[in-house]
């Protein structure tokens, strides 16, 4: 009904000027101004009122003030939640909480800002990273609170798998990568750390 009102407006106005000549758009929009007004002043033959009484009465009552900030674009994907509690997107990874791992996931991308969200609620805020393909800790997400690798098991999770790393050979450089690199940790248990350490250096 927006564009019939539109339309009704439009031919009310357009058949009382199509016989005046403007040589401005100031005087344009001043005859256009005051027809507006005449227009939203007539009564209307259903309601038998006018369209301003009608808004006084029925829609300025209930409106509402605008927003803080203004509308941002927005786009939306879907995810799962990697074993390293990483989603990625635009070839980068970021960490979400621990306990969503194997998880479907939200994101609604910004130009500033990254927000996840699981089953509607929103699970952490990212800033959109430079760096491509590499895992990104950020310090809210809850690591501490995950539980330790069952002994013999290999580590599921980015720190576990630097501790474990560094532990076993010194040379490691920090975890950036999850379940697709960590098989290597197995290998001091088969070969011991000495010929594991001296494969990985070269």
């Amino acid at each position: 009904k927006a564009e019939v009102a539109v339309q009704v407006v439009e031919r009310w106005i357009l058949a009382r000027l199509r016989h005046r000549r403007f040589f401005s758009l100031v005087e344009l929009n001043t005859a256009i101004r005051q027809l507006r007004g005449q227009m939203n002043d007539r009564p209307l033959q259903r309601h038998k009122v006018s369209r301003r009484e009608l808004f006084e009465t029925l829609d300025k009552p209930v409106l509402r003030p605008l927003p803080p900030t203004p509308y941002e674009y927005a786009q939306w994907k879907k995810a799962k939640v990697g074993i390293d509690y990483h989603i990625e997107f635009d070839g980068r990874l970021y960490s979400v909480p621990h306990n969503l791992v194997g998880q479907a996931v939200e994101l609604r991308i910004s130009a500033t800002v990254i927000s996840v969200l699981h089953k509607g609620k929103q699970v952490a805020v990212r800033r959109p990273s430079t760096p491509r393909l590499r895992a990104l800790l950020h310090p809210d997400t809850p690591h501490a609170t995950i539980p330790p690798a069952p002994p013999g098991m290999v580590p599921r999770t980015l720190p576990q798998l630097g501790q474990t790393s560094r532990r076993r050979n010194p040379h490691s450089g920090p975890a950036s990568t999850g379940k697709s690199s960590s098989s290597g940790t197995r290998l001091p248990g088969l070969f011991g750390n000495t010929s594991s350490g001296t494969s990985l250096r070269k």
